[in-house]
């Protein structure tokens, strides 16, 4: 195959010797730039197969040489302008010469290079950079190198949508090759790294494929339906608790994967006020004793933490979610979850500098924490404002985030939360019929326990000076609140518009006992409540 940059040797990268820094017969170039010897022309492949510069350590490895005749080889490029040095490391002279070195490479011995470079990226402590390697291999159909895809998707360095666009990649054609433990390990996995990465669709698509194809008995199936149960947790936890109690009836379940179902619907059930959680969180223990695991641990803490706030106990709650670690690589989304819940305590005890604080140094954490945490994240920072007295910049934040991410984009209670601050802010401003008119195409659950995350919008509606064009939506919330007063522990304002709405409503009774409550919680809590 005649090109630019043809092999000289058979057997890969040069060594150093003095056949390697032979010219190769006839010469070449590209760019106007002569490469004669074989060693400069794999010198300058290590260093094009990067979209980043690269050190002089990666250029050792990757082409088995190092001392006096590589750092003389450099130089030479350099000089001769195929490469550019600077304090960030090595890269091609330009972008032309770059895309050219990648054309000339076989395809095949491409596919190699980037496999090297991620072997070699990731043993010394580079796993975001190695992954974006084996993903080119594996998206041009190279070989599955099982361990390194293992370990890499594994890793809190490497972001959800790599991870699942690496585990993708496998699955694309080639997981019938695999054992068969490990390709249902690996759809999981896929599965919980595109919900991380807020890409809901694919990750859907996946349970939907694997529950119809039905090819690996009860135990399988039950995961299977409780990723569905735990997507569905924010959004209709009516669905999250029918799908966990499907996947609990399943026979012959492991203990892994009782402990994996029995945690999760614990925390699923915390956050709603659950009558059975004190059954439900004595199971989920006893699981977690019988099949231990990190995530378990933190969905346990959640458990405990909602179920608290569920009772109006902020103290406790923030007690519980301090004392596990949220940078458990084995439980990210549990991670994540973890963090908001955090910033969401501070925020309802009034501890604003603190609360902002931790959410700057969340959202430069994104990469690890996923794409699917941005939306809260941002919802807690538009509470902040609004707590800070900073109304319109709270709502054009709400109004930015809910045309970014479309209702079908986001769980309910998070487009309800967005949805929320603009209607208060609105009806704080004194323009009612803006409100109105963002609550017209509203069509929220009536019952328990999909109300709860429908709490906050019913509160802000409830400033409205006409409460009866939403008597159904306030009486729904009022009695959801019975439940889990964990909705208005962040929006203390709330609470007095909601009993006075209940009251112009002619609901004596709720309003007073909603007035009961929110004063016993008061008791715990030394802010605006």
């Amino acid at each position: 195959m005649a090109t630019s940059f043809a092999l000289d040797r058979p057997a890969g990268p040069a060594a150093s010797g003095s056949a390697a820094d032979e010219p190769a017969a006839g010469g070449s170039a590209v760019g106007g730039q002569p490469f004669g010897s074989a060693a400069q022309r794999w010198i300058l492949r290590a260093v094009a197969i990067c979209d980043e510069p690269c050190q002089v350590w990666f250029v050792e490895r990757m082409t088995e040489r190092s001392g006096p005749a590589l750092h003389d080889d450099v130089e030479a490029l350099v000089a001769e302008g195929a490469l550019v040095d600077s304090p960030g490391g090595l890269r091609p002279g330009s972008a032309e010469l770059r895309d050219a070195v990648r054309r000339d490479v076989p395809p095949s011995l491409l596919a190699a290079l980037h496999t090297r470079a991620a072997g070699v990226l990731a043993e010394q402590g580079h796993p975001a950079a190695a992954a974006g390697h084996l993903l080119r291999v594996l998206e041009a159909a190279g070989p599955v190198d099982v361990p390194l895809v293992s370990r890499l998707v594994a890793d809190p360095a490497v972001d959800p949508a790599t991870a699942a666009d690496l585990l993708l990649a496998v699955r694309a054609g080639r997981d019938a090759g695999l054992a068969p433990q490990l390709r249902r390990d690996w759809a999981l996995a896929a599965v919980d790294h595109l919900m991380l990465a807020g890409r809901i669709e694919p990750a859907l698509a996946i349970l939907d494929d694997e529950i119809a194809a039905d090819r690996a008995g009860a135990g399988y199936r039950a995961l299977l339906l409780g990723r569905l149960g735990a997507w569905y947790a924010t959004g209709r936890p009516s669905l999250a608790l029918a799908y966990l109690d499907r996947a609990l009836a399943q026979p012959d379940l492991g203990a892994d994967q009782r402990s994996w179902l029995l945690t999760t619907l614990a925390a699923v059930a915390g956050r709603l006020g659950h009558p059975d959680i004190e059954s439900l969180l004595a199971a989920a223990d006893q699981a977690q004793a019988d099949a231990p695991a990190p995530a378990g641990e933190l969905r346990l803490a959640l458990a405990r933490a909602g179920a608290a706030l569920s009772g109006g106990d902020l103290p406790a709650a923030r007690r519980l979610l301090g004392r596990v670690d949220p940078s458990v690589p084995a439980a990210r989304a549990q991670g994540a979850v973890l963090r908001v819940e955090r910033i969401a305590c501070q925020l309802a005890c009034g501890e604003y500098e603190e609360a902002g604080t931790a959410l700057r140094f969340a959202e430069a954490d994104l990469g690890t924490l996923g794409a699917a945490t941005q939306p809260m994240l941002t919802a807690l920072d538009c509470r902040l404002r609004i707590a800070a007295g900073e109304l319109p910049e709270a709502a054009t934040r709400a109004e930015l985030a809910l045309r970014r991410w479309p209702s079908g984009q986001l769980a309910d209670e998070v487009h309800a939360e967005l949805l929320a601050v603009r209607v208060e802010v609105a009806f704080r401003r004194g323009r009612p019929e803006t409100a109105r008119e963002l609550l017209a195409g509203v069509e929220p659950p009536a019952d328990w326990p999909d109300a709860v995350a429908w709490a906050r919008l019913a509160g802000a509606a409830a400033f409205d000076p006409e409460p009866d064009r939403h008597a159904g939506f306030l009486r729904a919330a009022v009695d959801a609140l019975a439940r889990s007063v964990r909705p208005l522990l962040l929006v203390p304002q709330q609470a007095p518009a909601l009993v006075r709405a209940a009251l112009a409503l002619g609901d004596a009774d709720r309003a007073h006992q909603l007035a009961e409550r929110l004063f016993g919680v008061a008791q715990r809590v030394d802010s605006g409540l």
